[in-house]
């Protein structure tokens, strides 16, 4: 096989699996609602998230736990023969708190295959307004 044609065949197989979504981004998502949950007070993070649904504490420090599951219509697609089952989703956030101040808010997709970290943004959209 001439060597262009083994060239063109490696660049055409590259550049599909760039289109098809197989490469790593190349840039972080930004969380406007992660971010300026930094430095509020418990209260305030309460009050527009509401009630976490656990709590954990160390001395002065405490971690609260949300989690939003995905809605039931974004859990599958329309195919050509009828909807296409997705598998469950949501994403758990964590807010590290010390001395009732936040200092990190963390995202994780459940499961991890999945990227679902907007739903972790969409519980603090209240926080941003």
């Amino acid at each position: 096989m001439p060597r262009d044609v083994v060239l063109v065949t490696i660049l055409a197989v590259w550049a599909w699996l760039q289109v098809s979504g197989c490469a790593s981004p190349t840039s972080e998502k930004s969380y406007p609602a992660q971010h300026a949950l930094i430095g509020k007070p418990r209260q305030v993070v309460v009050s527009c998230a509401g009630p976490p649904v656990g709590e954990t504490r160390s001395g002065k420090a405490a971690v609260l736990a949300y989690y939003r599951e995905a809605p039931m219509m974004e859990e599958s697609f329309m195919g050509t023969k009828g909807s296409v089952p997705r598998p469950h989703h949501g994403c758990r956030a964590k807010v590290t708190l010390e001395d009732d101040t936040v200092v990190s808010v963390t995202y994780q997709s459940v499961p991890s295959s999945i990227a679902a970290e907007d739903h972790c943004e969409e519980i603090f959209e209240n926080c941003v307004r």
